[in-house]
């Protein structure tokens, strides 16, 4: 079996992993309490006890207006945190699978992203992130999973934003100007799993399938929750007075990860459904 050793352990994509992987693998899931990516004393340490055979790379900072203020703390773990890791992994043999972005492209292109388009971050986070990718490529066997609009079961989430607001009362009002894709976590956690083992190496995309504008989502969530009366308000990004710059049409394109493994990732509406069913209270009786 192999020995992989996973950061960001107690995060959605974290915990997701675990779930997906017990059994097929001997797994260390650490958290940022456990291992503090910035220390690279640490993590070398770290890496040497465990030895592992695979490191899956899921922490990161993820704040993408909070990173605006503060770059360096976005840096120390995103870029240096992660360049740590890479001098560990190249050191012990292991595979470095890095967890990226679509915030690495602009947003330009007005078609979806294939994997070897120009990366040119417009905000601290993609900056940090794709500094991130450049350190992983420095290990001999590497794999940069670049992912969007992440969701599921544990933390936060556009998705339990929405839900959320919609339980208080409160107003809800999404840009309707942002293209994007969205991402289950499980799903994501799946083609992560296929791709170590088919051994894949290199740059791959892997979200839902299928484009959605954000306000588009926000509509979709509340009507597979059964509450169409919720209004949903149409507003730009001009006027949400978010820090942090966002591309304005980043969906992924994802054939070279359907090549790779067989078969794409679900759907996004049916990704959608599946976590609902899976956090929503079930009707009495049901």
């Amino acid at each position: 079996m192999k020995r992989i050793l996973i950061t960001g352990g107690s995060g959605m994509l974290g915990k997701a992993v675990v779930r997906e992987w017990t059994g097929h693998a001997i797994l260390f899931p650490v958290s940022s309490g456990q291992l503090d990516l910035r220390d690279a004393a640490a993590v070398g340490d770290a890496v040497r006890r465990l030895a592992p055979s695979v490191i899956l790379h899921t922490a990161a900072y993820t704040n993408v207006d909070g990173a605006e203020a503060a770059p360096e703390e976005a840096a120390a773990v995103n870029d240096r945190g992660t360049a740590h890791l890479a001098v560990a992994a190249a050191a012990c043999g292991a595979t470095l699978v890095y967890v990226s972005t679509d915030y690495v492209f602009d947003g330009t292109k007005g078609a979806p992203y294939v994997e070897d388009d120009p990366c040119r971050p417009i905000n601290v986070y993609g900056r940090t992130k794709l500094a991130g990718e450049g350190h992983t490529r420095g290990v001999p066997r590497h794999l940069i999973v670049r992912t969007q609009g992440l969701f599921g079961r544990d933390g936060k989430s556009f998705v339990a934003s929405i839900l959320a607001a919609a339980d208080a009362g409160r107003a809800i009002s999404v840009v309707d100007d942002v293209t994007t894709g969205v991402t289950y976590a499980a799903d994501l956690a799946r083609a992560l799993r296929r791709l170590v083992e088919v051994e894949a190496e290199g740059t791959f995309h892997a979200c839902n399938v299928g484009p959605v504008v954000w306000n588009e989502f926000a509509r979709a969530i509340l009507s597979e929750a059964g509450r169409d009366d919720v209004p949903v308000a149409r507003t730009s990004s001009a006027a949400s007075g978010r820090a942090a710059r966002r591309p304005a049409w980043s969906y992924l394109d994802t054939s070279r990860y359907s090549a790779a493994v067989g078969e794409p990732l679900p759907p996004w509406r049916d990704a959608l459904r599946r976590h609902l069913r899976d956090v929503l209270p079930r009707p009495a009786g049901a």
